[in-house]
Parts: C-alpha cells; structure tokens; sequence
C-alpha cells in the first residue's frame, strides 16, 4: 500500500518530502531513493531539497545521499535484478527485439502474417524492402508497448485467445499481430516482460531483499504510472515505505474521481470537471486517482495557500482549482498577468519573446533570468531563432549599444542529440552524402561542418577558395565513373577523381588550351575521362598547401562513402562508421562529450545486433540510428541559473514565477493526432494508458498552474507572408475561455483584452507607442529600431544618397590592371574593394549536375577560349578535344551543337584577327611617371611591334572598348612611340565581326589622359560615381555628334533601362547599381548630382562630366568598322 500525498502546488510537496527525509532511517547511512518523471523534475527538485535538508541559521543547505531514478528504470531494474538478466542482455530491449521482430518475418510462412509481407514486398522489390527495419522497429514498439500496459491481452495471446485484453475478440485486421506474439515469443528463451515482472512480483513479496533498493522509496511529480510499473511499486510497497508524492491540478477533482467504482475502459469514465480546463485537460488525473485509491494507505492533502496579492493568474489558478467554484472575480486596470501575443510567424515571435522579457525583468528588480522558464513544443524549430535573436552581439566596439536580450545568458536544454552533438549530425550527413550522387554543394557542406573543417585545418577563406576550385574544375556530382554508373551516366567528366586530377594538375602546369593530358593509370580504369585532362586553374605556390588538405579531405570522404554502400553486417557498418569518425573529425577538448555520446550510440547498436548481425543496407542503419537522434533532456541543461528554454514535459509542474509558452501555434500544438491503424489500444483505451494527445493538454494546463506571477503565450497569429489571420492553438482558445468564466476584464472578453496582436516589423512605431501593445511604456526595448521606426514617420522625401559624404581618400590607384577594373566598372569596385561587399548573385551557385545547356556566359567562356587557342595556331580538332575535357560542356554528342554554334561566331572573328596578326605577340612593360600621383606600373600584352591587338568573343560594347583605351594610352606614354589598339569581337546585333581602332594621342597627352582616369579610380574608391560604363558612352557619342543634353540624355536611358513589353534589360538591373542607386531607378534619378564647378561649362550635371571627360578622347581617337560573314548553308536569311 502507498503512502499519498497530494498537493496542488508542487512547491508544497517539497516541504513535505523535506520534512519526511529529516527523520533519519534505521540505517543511518542508507541512501533515500526519489523516482521522477524527467532530469529537469530532478534538477529543480535538488536544489529545492538543498533549501530545506542539512540548513543551519544563515547557511544554506545540502541534498545528500539521495539517489534519483525514474520509475521506468527501476522497474527494469527490479526486473532484472530477479530474473539476473543484465537490461544491455535482454532480447526483449527494444533495440535486440526488432532483429527478433524482422527474423520472424523473413522466416515464417505463417499465412496470417501475409498483409506484414505484402507491405514489405519482394526481395527484388528495394522500395518496399527498405521498410524492413523501420517496420520491425515499429512493431517491436507496439509489441512492447501491449506487454506493459495490456499485459492481459498479450498473455491470452500467448495462450492461444486472440482477444483485446478487455473481453473482446480482436478485429480481423488485428489478428496478425497475435501471431507475430506468438512467433517472437517461441523464438525467444527469455520470457516476455509482464511475465518476467509479475516472477519478480511474486519474489519481492515473498523475499523484500531480492533487490538492493533503500528501506525509504518516494515517487515525486508524476502525472501518470503504466500498469507495469505500478506493479513494480505496489510490489515494493509490502516491505518498503513507498510515498507518492503527487502534484494535482485539482483536489476537489480528485475526491470526486476517488468516489468512482473502478472501471477499466476509458471511455466509461465520467466527465467530472466542471470547470473547462479541468474537463478538457484533466482526464489523466481522474484515472490516476482510480487506480491509487485502491492502493492508497494513508492519504494527506496540501491546499494551494491563497495568493497575497490576487491578479488574474491567481483567480484563473484558483478557479481551476476549485474546479469553478469560487466566484466570478473582478480584475482591475493595467492586469497584464497574463498575456498573449499574436506574431508574424516563428521568427517574429522570438523577436516578442525578448522584448516580453526584458519588460518583465525592467519592471521588477526581484525578477531574475533564472525565475523565466520558456516551454515550446517544438524545442529544434526554435533553436535556431533564439540563438540569432538572443546570441550576443558580434561586434569590435565595446562602447557600442546592445541590446539588453543579448545580454542574457539562453539556455536551450534538451535538444535532440542530432542537433546539439556535432559529431551524431556529422554521422547522419555523411550516411546521407553515401546514399545520394555526392554532389559538390553536398561535399562541401560536410567539409563546412565544425569537426571536419576543425581535423582539416580549414577556416573561412580557405573555403571560399575550394570553392572557386571546384566551380573552375567543373566538378559537379560523383566520385568517379563507376559510381555514376548505377545512374546509367557513362561520361567520368565531372567528377570528384577527375576534377582532383584537374587541379592538382594546375600546380605543375598552366591551361595552354594547346592539349589534353592524358590521365595516368594509377587508378580505376573508371576514372579515366576520355578527353584527356586539363589543368583547372593556376595554383598558386602559397596554395599547395590547402590543395593538398583538400584533396587529402575529398579522398577520406570518397573512401569512408564507398564503406558506406551495399548489404554488409551491422558490424560492418558500425566499424566503417567508426572510422570515419577517427578519419574526418577533431575535437577541441571541451567538445570531447560529443565523442563519449557517439561512441555509446554506435556501440549500443552494435550489442543490439551482436546476435544476428545481419546485413543490412544503408536505409536500415539510418533507421536504427534514427531513434538515438530523437530529443533527451540531459541534467547540466536545465536550471543552471540562465533562462531555461525546453519542450513541456521535462519541467511539467515545476513552479517558476515567469512561464512562457512559445510556439502556441494552430496545427502545431497539440500535435495531429496520429490515429495508427495497427495500434489496438488507440481503438479502445483502457484507463492509465498512454494517449500523447491526451498528454500534450495536461502539459499546457500544468504550465498555466506552474507560473506563480506572470504567464505569456505567444503564437502565429497572422502569416508572416500574406497576413492572413490564423487562430491559435486549441488549449490558448480554451484558456481564454476559461479566463472569462474565472475573471471580469475591465477591457471586455479575454479574446480581446488579453491578446495582442504585433505589427509584421519589429520597426513599426507601434513597438514605440506607449500603451499601443500591452504595456504602459513603449513595448520594445530596441534603440536601432527606435531609430528606424523615428525615420519612418518622417516625411517622404526623396532617397537619400547611398552614402552621405565621400569615404577618406586612398592612395593613387597605380596598378594598370585594378586600374582598368575600377574605371570600367566602378560603382561595383567601390562596393566589393572599400567596403568589402559580396552581392547575391556575382558568386554563382556550384551545380550539382551535369551540364545539358549552356548559358550565355558559358558560351562565352567556351568561345574565348577556342578563340584564343585558334590565334595561338592550335589545331582546331585538338582546341576542341581539350575543350571537351575541361568538363564545362554537355556530355558526349550533347555537346556538338554548342561547339558548332560557338565555332560559327568565332570564325568571322578569327578571319579579321589574322588581317591584323603580323607575328608573335609580345609584352610590353609599362611604366608611367604621374607627376603627383607616382608611377603606374603593369604589362600589356599582344602587342604587334606599334599595335595593341585584343581579340574577344564578346559583342564588342564599350567596356571592351575602353580597356582598350587605358591600354593604349599607358603604353603611349610608356613607349614615346606611336601606337594603335585594336580590338575585334562580335558585332552588337547579328553575326560576323566588329573592329574597333583607337589611335594614340602624343605621349605628353597620353600620360596626361592617363593621370585623370588614376584620379577618376581615386574617386571611384571613395564614393559610387554616377557613371555607368555603356550608358556613358552612348551619352557621350550623343553629344559628340552635335545632340544637346536633353536628346543625349533621352537617347542614352535606353541603355540604363529599358523594356520592350516582355523583358526588362539595362545596365541599371546589375545589383551593384540596383544596391547603389535604387531598384528600378532611371537615368535621371542619377543624373541629378551638378557637375563640379570648375567643370566643363555644357554639362550641368557629374554623370554628363565624367561621360564626356572619358569618351569624348576615346571617341575622337577611335575609328571602327563592321565585316559580316556570309550566312551559313541552310540558315534564314
């Protein structure tokens, strides 16, 4: 018989179980044995004792020689300790059982367990065979789940009566499920556990010291006891003082439920609440106490004490507890404790949740982070948004202002281990990466992850470079050809083993374009692309050292992945698993714990499966390592003096005097309920088993009686996209109910009163406007929002400029080739090299297949290079060859079209270049003395004796024509000799060729054109000029042709934007000047600057003077011609 004490404060029952631990046992150094529900029951419920046990006048005190388990463990271990059957040994532990499960329905022919196999298919059926484990893991589950809370039916099973437990015969649709019983239990020598239990039962009745369990048992904050282990401490309680020590929502509702016959089926219990919360959320509170009563000895009962100050809280509590007896109270002005927030999805939410707190600290001085406990039902959804939102600030100004939620100390306390241990996600990433095409995004994203990246040596840059590596090399999926065989892709192009060879390649030798090398045989025949390979870049001598780290990486990857493939024992699996670990991870010393957890995960399964040690594919260790990667709270989580964010069950009834409840959404919480068709006690409950549904209520009303001064719930109350209205969850529309039956809001239905509906942005003014959301004073505590928010009620005015006054002068741009970078393009130069910005868009995404069309930017890549190679006198054939095994075109014949499209718009290209070949370009080396600027240095390459020559496959637009430029005048003024530059590509519209030719001007006026484009780059590094390269030039031409500023202006803004009714083009779309000057601006929203006063007197604005300053030498110097090539054979005219 038990010892009941019932409370309906959890803090209650502490004193009490103080109280009962002081008077010392008969053996004065036998521990006390406490069982709890969670690690965070025990963590508070320690330090609670340590206020109370062992305390002197002034001193705090110490809970001592007391041991925490929960009764599920002690029930197992009461089990094994007489049946002498270790819990890491029993066949019927849920890991060993699922091999017992899948033996049996791989070997027996027993016609009734048909509709399992049909389910499972064929053995050449891999879709469905790949079910096997996870459906034998779910039946062991339900199986086990039977034996311990129906043990009656799985005993009639065992006897041959295929009924429900209850009296009732089971459903025909059922009926495999007892002859899967049968079969597992005649494969096993060890009985079942209900018998196994009720043999120990028996023994502790007859022998109290069969177990070596202290004289003193309680069992403290428990909601709910399965029928097994209610046994077990029944059992114990003929020789032990075993006491329940039992928080309640309501006494009044467990006498009445005390008064109840028994009754086994849930559903012939009465609804006794008549209170709402207690009628809807209750339910496993009245079955407890039907299933205590009866067991009960002796019963005490501990009255929440009223409230020294009564708030809305305080009456919601009592009338739950009461179980609406206590009258309608009368709430007064300014009562905000509770409150429920309405946001704009989860990350708007923890946005709420920081100014919530940080309010409710500022407000009362008692208050500490450690009083605040956060409880949400999906603890991984939010994880990540509570470390952005509440991480401290990165930031090099120690004076600089954060905000006070970033100061917090935030402790997310019972992740799932696959989140929270680096190494168990680095072990389901790289079981992921074997089971897939091993992509480049995929491979790098595991070389990203800490302990890799950590073993390798590879930081941040080092990265980045790879992955300009691997673009270049055109990697794209596989590790070598015959792992892209079983895709039926036969091209080695691609993949990992040759874009290695390509790069390591590229350290011995630079691409010619002149030949292919053919790849040696050291590996697989497999390897071996057929083209031959091509270095992939220039590596640097500084970079040899990252190739090698990286292909040392890369290569441990492939091999860990091609242990990771087939059917191969568990065992097998396991050691390759191991091995990766020790070949791809290093951890820092504080990190060691991860290594200790997957070390036990990966030994557990391997002892489960020590007796079969069947093989298995892939999917099927995935499956077993799946439930070791599900959430456990772990003890060093919870309480440690931070704010404590965890799910609801581990500090369920845990008092704190702030309790928030986040992620309160619709569809959300509870959770669907998931009516599993084979479950065969979800068709019947029987009183005291496990509905999670049912469960997931009671931890919402045991959260809203947790919260001693202060409640806030939070949810989605409007789409975060569309502003769509959504209700909250169920339990928070109940609550509010509740809330009007308890208390008379001054301000109308708690629906309306109590919920606060937050705009979309965190800068709204209404987050500033005192009383506008819930609370006296403003609501947000954010100055940078503030600040924001202040700006926006300003009037309207036009854009301010991107940047206010010019950035402090840099030194005089002397390098030619940064030179005709920034002057060519100069607002993104400005960007990327003063203020180190990347835009989205100008670092293209690695592709993760193989190229089946090419776009124009990798036609034009292609064309240049068969371009140059040309003009270089390689062989045509052998141009393409090397092409071809630079990986960037379509695989086989796919690729014959875009060379023969690309080889039509070179060779009209190529013919007028050779008119202008005249021998062996040279180099020419430049330097230039700028009187006050210094000397411009650098090299200009293809020079023919007095000619710049410059060939490209581009269409010849004005950038290529003014690099053009600053080449020729930096050689003029270098050489003192006269010079031309000519530059050939394709024409703006249709095929053929263009030809531009630029005369150099005498070197005194070459050196001095040349000084102003230096002091143009100079400016250029200070602020975004007004000057865009192809509209400047067309605005120039205008004017040089005689047009006056309107006309020029009209002219030119075709070229900054333009739409032909389907598309919109112009080079105001690129993200630098988008960024810059506005997205979707137009040529006069730039224009709008004046030009500098001592300016050319015709150009009133800066964009027309620097236009005119750059092109009009240009364009005086500059002759140009057009050649088209006949149209090919067939083609339109």
């Amino acid at each position: 018989m038990f010892d009941v004490h019932l409370a309906e404060h959890s803090e209650s029952l502490v004193a009490q179980l103080a109280s009962w631990l002081h008077a010392a046992p008969d053996d004065p150094f036998a521990p006390d044995l406490i069982l709890v529900p969670t690690r965070g029951v025990e963590r508070w419920l320690t330090q609670r004792l340590a206020h109370h046990l062992g305390t002197g006048a002034g001193h705090d005190g110490v809970c001592a020689n007391v041991q925490f388990d929960s009764p599920a463990a002690v029930t197992a271990g009461v089990v094994a300790a007489v049946s002498g059957i270790a819990p890491q040994d029993d066949p019927w532990s849920p890991g060993r059982l699922t091999w017992t499960v899948l033996d049996v329905l791989d070997r027996t022919d027993d016609p009734v367990l048909d509709p399992v196999r049909r389910h499972l298919g064929e053995p050449g059926d891999a879709l469905r065979q790949g079910r096997r484990v996870r459906t034998a893991q779910r039946l062991s589950r339900l199986l086990l789940d039977y034996d311990a809370q129906r043990p009656a039916m799985t005993a009639a099973w065992s006897a041959g009566d295929e009924s429900d437990g209850v009296g009732a015969p089971l459903s025909p649709d059922l009926a495999w499920q007892a002859a899967l019983w049968r079969e597992v239990t005649g494969r096993s020598e060890v009985p079942p556990p209900s018998l196994r239990l009720q043999g120990a039962v028996n023994r502790l009745v007859s022998d109290p010291h069969a177990v070596d369990l202290p004289a003193r048992v309680s069992v403290f904050g428990v909601s709910r006891l399965p029928l097994d282990q209610m046994h077990a401490l029944a059992a114990l309680a003929a020789s032990r003082s075993v006491h329940l020590w039992l928080p309640v929502p309501s006494l009044t509702l467990w006498r009445a439920a005390a008064d109840l016959p028994a009754a086994a089926g849930r559903a012939g219990l009465p609804d006794l609440g008549r209170e709402r919360l207690l009628s809807s959320m209750a339910g496993d509170c009245v079955e407890l106490a039907t299933q205590i009563v009866p067991l009960t000895r002796t019963l005490d009962t501990s009255p929440k004490p009223p409230p020294t100050t009564q708030t809305t809280l305080a009456a919601l509590q009592a009338h739950i507890r009461s179980d609406a007896t206590t009258p309608v109270w009368t709430a007064g002005a300014g009562d905000r404790s509770i409150e429920v927030h309405a946001c704009h999805g989860a990350a708007r939410q923890v946005e709420v949740l920081r100014e919530v707190v940080v309010g409710l600290l500022a407000q009362d001085d008692t208050l500490r982070p450690r009083d605040v406990l956060v409880m949400c039902p999906d603890v991984e959804r939010f994880a990540p948004l509570l470390s952005a939102v509440f991480g401290a600030a990165d930031s090099d100004d120690a004076h600089a202002w954060v905000h006070p939620g970033r100061q917090l100390r935030v402790q997310v306390a019972d992740r799932a281990p696959g989140g929270a241990n680096a190494l168990l996600a680095f072990v389901s990433s790289l079981l992921s990466l074997a089971g897939g095409r091993q992509t480049a995004a995929e491979v790098l994203d595991l070389l990203e992850q800490q302990p890799v990246s950590r073993r390798f040596e590879l930081n941040h840059g080092d990265l980045q470079i790879l992955r300009g590596w691997v673009q270049n090399a055109g990697i794209s999926w596989g590790a070598d050809l015959t792992a892209r065989s079983r895709y039926g892709v036969r091209f080695a192009q691609g993949t990992w083993h040759v874009g290695l060879d390509r790069l390591a390649l590229g350290v011995a030798m630079a691409d010619d374009g002149a030949r292919a090398i053919p790849t040696p045989a050291r590996r697989h025949a497999a390897t071996v692309p057929a083209d031959g390979l091509v270095a992939a870049c220039d590596i640097a001598s500084t970079e040899i050292d990252l190739l090698g780290r990286f292909t040392e990486a890369v290569q441990r990857i492939l091999d860990c992945v091609a242990d990771l493939d087939g059917n191969q024992p568990v065992s097998a699996w396991i050691d390759a698993l191991e091995g990766a670990l020790d070949a791809l991870t290093f951890l820092d010393p504080e990190d060691r714990w991860m290594q200790l957890e997957a070390a036990r995960v990966l030994s557990t399964i391997r002892q489960d499966s020590a007796g079969p040690d069947p093989a298995v594919a892939r999917h099927d260790i995935q499956a077993l390592l799946g439930p070791h990667l599900s959430g456990r709270p772990t003890r060093a989580g919870f309480r440690t003096g931070a704010l404590t964010v965890c799910s609801l069950e581990p500090m369920r009834q845990v008092p704190h005097r702030v309790v928030v409840l986040l992620g309160m959404d619709d569809q959300q919480f509870p959770r669907a309920r998931h009516l599993d068709g084979d479950d065969i006690l979800r068709r019947d409950p029987q009183v005291g088993e496990r509905d999670d549904y049912r469960d997931e209520r009671r931890l919402f009303l045991d959260a809203v009686l947790s919260a001693s001064d202060h409640l806030a719930i939070l949810y989605t109350g409007r789409h975060e996209r569309t502003g769509a209205a959504m209700p909250p969850a169920v339990p928070v529309a109940e609550l509010l109910d509740a809330i009007d039956d308890a208390v008379q809001l001054p301000e109308g239905p708690a629906a309306t009163s109590l919920v606060v509906h937050h705009p979309l942005q965190p800068t709204d003014v209404r987050n500033f406007n005192p009383g506008m959301l819930g609370r006296p004073g403003a609501f947000s505590f954010d100055r940078l929002d503030l600040a924001a928010a202040q700006a926006g009620q300003q009037p309207r005015r036009a854009a301010a400029p991107f940047l206010p006054d010019p950035l402090p002068a840099t030194d005089p741009v002397l390098d030619l080739d940064l030179l005709i970078q920034i002057v060519t393009r100069p607002v993104a130069s400005f960007l990327r090299r003063r203020l180190g910005l990347v835009l989205l868009g100008e670092d293209p995404e690695i592709p993760d297949s193989l190229p089946i069309e090419v776009d124009g930017l990798a036609q034009w890549n292609i064309g240049q290079r068969l371009l140059e190679a040309a003009l270089a006198g390689v062989d045509p054939a052998v141009a393409a060859e090397v092409e071809r095994a630079r990986g960037h075109l379509p695989p086989g014949h796919l690729a014959d079209d875009v060379m023969s499209a690309v080889t039509q718009g070179y060779a009209p290209i190529l013919d007028a270049a050779r008119t202008q070949w005249r021998h062996a370009p040279a180099s020419l080396a430049i330097r230039v003395d700028l009187p006050g600027r210094g000397v411009l240095t650098g090299s200009v390459e293809n020079v023919h004796d007095d000619r710049i020559l410059t060939v490209v496959y581009s269409r010849l637009r004005a950038r290529q024509r003014l690099t053009a430029w600053v080449k020729l005048l930096a050689a003029a003024a270098s050489t003192q000799d006269p010079m031309e530059a000519v530059t050939i590509g394709r024409p703006l519209q249709g095929s053929g060729a263009a030809v531009s030719t630029l005369n150099a001007p005498d070197p005194v006026t070459a050196a001095r054109l040349l000084g102003e484009l230096v002091d143009l780059a100079g400016a250029a590094l200070r602020e975004p000029l007004p000057l865009a390269v192809e509209t400047s030039a067309e605005y120039a031409r205008r004017r040089l042709a005689g047009d006056d500023v309107p006309d020029a202006m009209s002219g030119a803004s075709s070229l900054w934007w333009d739409f032909d009714g389907r598309t919109v083009r112009g080079e105001g779309l690129e993200p630098a000047h988008e960024l810059v000057f506005g997205a979707g601006s137009k040529l006069r929203d730039i224009a709008t600057e004046r030009a500098e006063p001592d300016g050319l007197a015709a150009e009133h604005t800066r964009f027309g003077e620097l236009a005119v300053r750059i092109w009009q030498p240009l364009q005086t110097a500059e002759t140009s011609r057009r050649s088209r090539s006949a149209p090919a054979a067939g083609a339109r005219p």
